[in-house]
């Protein structure tokens, strides 16, 4: 039977096509099979971004209580911890408590001083204003004097002093510690301490405002987020070509991973260091260190995602532009900052 042409060119042109088979990927498509897990899905593109570093959030403290009363000097009680040196300062911490039935708040220091037994002032810190996150104050706990061995506790404050250029090697009978409301004094003589350069050197002291290490525990935090990371890049490159390879992030706790302030991070190759030549006239050989090969850059990643899933991974393409001067081994090495998460990978590199 012949069918008419109409008819057969209408049934060649309805007739379903099959396709030959997977289109073959092209070879700058980046994706990553790690042994383990799933294969990661093609790497997000590269984005040439520069990161925007802004500064930190001043910390917030709470304010003062007003339901506290402040402490009496007659309530207060200091005691000197064991002293230690640190770079030729001598540092000492200062527990402050209260023998009072009920708590109380201190706020400050003001003023620190090392006083004889006559009362003369030997050396003098004028402490000032608080570094932003430290308020500065601390409440007192109830009977929270310091204990025979100075051990530090909850409810009591701490106040850290140095000294330095002790030539004369002062004696002192008592430490007092002026805060806005009241003044607390030591009760153990001794020297004040610290590293003398010259003789005749002035002898410096200088204290830190009230904390404490303890905080009431409130709720249990939250575990967070752990992420690994993995990278891939080809043996072998090419001095003052672009570097393409893949950063591999994977989630590997409970929890989703944000990526939602977009990360950024630091690449860079280590170089070679190159061997002067010594001056003819002078056979010293130069104290400064000259690389070859040496690149380092930063971006930030290209959020096209929100946050990583649990147990799952995420791959992001990234690239560094290799200097001319890049020839043999090296390592490749990237960085999330402030993350804590990092990675590296070995690579050869060659002229054209």
């Amino acid at each position: 039977m012949r069918l008419p042409f109409a008819a057969l060119a209408l049934a060649i042109a309805c007739a379903p096509v099959t396709a030959a088979g997977p289109t073959a990927s092209a070879p700058d498509a980046l994706n990553v099979v790690s042994a383990g897990r799933p294969p990661a899905v093609t790497a997000i593109p590269w984005s040439s971004a520069r990161p925007v570093i802004t500064a930190a959030p001043v910390p917030t403290v709470a304010p003062i209580p007003t339901n506290i009363r402040a402490c009496r000097s007659v309530e207060l009680r200091a005691a000197e911890g064991h002293g230690q040196g640190a770079t030729g300062w001598w540092v000492r911490p200062i527990v402050v408590g209260s023998v009072a039935a009920d708590p109380c708040l201190i706020e400050g220091p003001r003023a620190v001083r090392f006083v004889s037994a006559r009362g003369v002032v030997i050396a003098q810190a004028v402490v000032g204003s608080p570094d932003p996150g430290q308020p500065g104050w601390v409440v007192l706990a109830a009977d929270s004097a310091p204990a025979a061995d100075v051990t530090s506790r909850e409810g009591q404050g701490l106040i850290s002093v140095w000294s330095y250029g002790d030539c004369d090697h002062h004696r002192y009978d008592t430490i007092a510690i002026v805060f806005a409301m009241a003044q607390a004094t030591t009760g153990s003589p001794g020297v004040i301490g610290g590293r003398c350069d010259a003789p005749g050197q002035r002898l410096g002291v200088s204290a830190g405002p009230l904390w404490t290490p303890f905080r009431a525990a409130t709720a249990t935090p939250k575990q967070s987020p752990q992420l690994n990371a993995d990278v891939v890049a080809p043996r072998t490159a090419f001095a003052s070509e672009a570097l393409h390879y893949t950063l591999t992030l994977s989630n590997t706790s409970d929890q989703p991973y944000s990526l939602r302030d977009c990360p950024w991070y630091i690449e860079w190759l280590g170089g070679r260091e190159l061997e002067q030549t010594p001056n003819p006239i002078n056979v010293k050989k130069p104290d400064a260190r000259l690389f070859a090969g040496f690149a380092k850059e930063s971006y930030s990643l290209n959020c096209a995602i929100d946050a990583i899933a649990p147990h799952r991974s995420a791959s992001f393409e990234i690239v560094l532009q290799v200097p001319r001067d890049a020839l043999g081994p090296d390592t490749l090495r990237i960085e999330l900052v402030g993350r804590g998460v990092s990675a590296s990978t070995s690579i050869t590199f060659a002229a054209r």
